[in-house]
């Protein structure tokens, strides 16, 4: 008796180990930012590079475009584990594959010999006598209804919350340095009068000097961007839309 009390006790204590490390795993997913910084210049060729660095580092992403030459990886684990892309030895792993994949089924009748045969000729006008039978009995069935105040209702719910949660992820200009015009001096102010609004514009480190004596459309120089996701946010905002009922009732209708 005394041998099973302490088996129960051991296995009592690693499951609530387990617990405890499960409970730590999702307040790290949940309340640990994931950071999000958006780089863009442009002189004589658009460079653009985002990275995604997440959970104090544990994930990161990492895509750029220069040149015309667009490159990108994923890191795991601190960046010690690289899940993408695969290495030079896996790639050619991966085509060789596929090159024997390839000669397998070239031994196969070519497209064209198989739609000369006339067993694929009927098949194939049966096919489309079925669907055009379906498209036209579809048309004769289906009704397109107003939606009703119900359902404008939770589609004005649906669209307050996916702004606010919009709203939330916004990133902010942290750093920026460029000369712009749009070619019209109206058109200019506007853009300029637009882009005040934004959060972060005309800091410390944002420069953007905009250019009323040109007629022409440019833009020289870079722009960055900054934000930080929490994934609370984006966990509340999910339960706020599957618990309302009008919403529901508004993704079933349309289903």
């Amino acid at each position: 008796m005394a041998v099973l009390l302490g088996i129960l006790k051991v296995m009592g204590m690693i499951l609530l180990v387990l617990i405890l490390i499960l409970l730590l795993a999702i307040c790290y997913l949940l309340f640990l930012p994931l950071g999000v910084k958006i780089y863009l210049s442009y002189d004589t060729v658009f460079d653009a590079r985002i990275s995604l660095c997440g959970f104090t580092g544990f994930f990161r992403a990492l895509a750029e475009y220069h040149a015309g030459e667009f490159t990108w990886n994923l890191q795991a684990f601190w960046g010690k584990c690289r899940i993408a892309p695969k290495e030079a030895a896996e790639a050619a792993d991966i085509s060789q594959d596929e090159n024997v994949s390839d000669a397998e089924t070239s031994d196969e009748l070519s497209p064209d010999e198989a739609a000369s045969s006339p067993d694929f000729k009927t098949s194939t006008d049966a096919k489309r006598s079925a669907v055009v039978r379906k498209k036209h009995a579809g048309a004769t069935e289906k009704k397109l209804d107003k939606p009703d105040e119900k359902q404008r209702q939770a589609l004005s719910v649906l669209l307050g919350e996916v702004m606010a949660y919009l709203k939330k992820i916004r990133p902010r200009v942290t750093e920026a340095d460029a000369d712009y015009s749009l070619g019209d001096p109206a058109d200019t102010g506007m853009f300029t009068g637009a882009i005040s609004l934004w959060p972060g514009v005309y800091g410390k480190k944002v420069k953007l000097r905009p250019d009323f004596m040109s007629d022409e459309l440019y833009l020289k120089g870079y722009i960055q961007l900054e934000k930080r996701i929490y994934m609370i946010h984006l966990l509340v905002f999910l339960l706020r839309i599957i618990l309302n009922k009008d919403i529901r009732s508004l993704f079933e209708s349309a289903s």
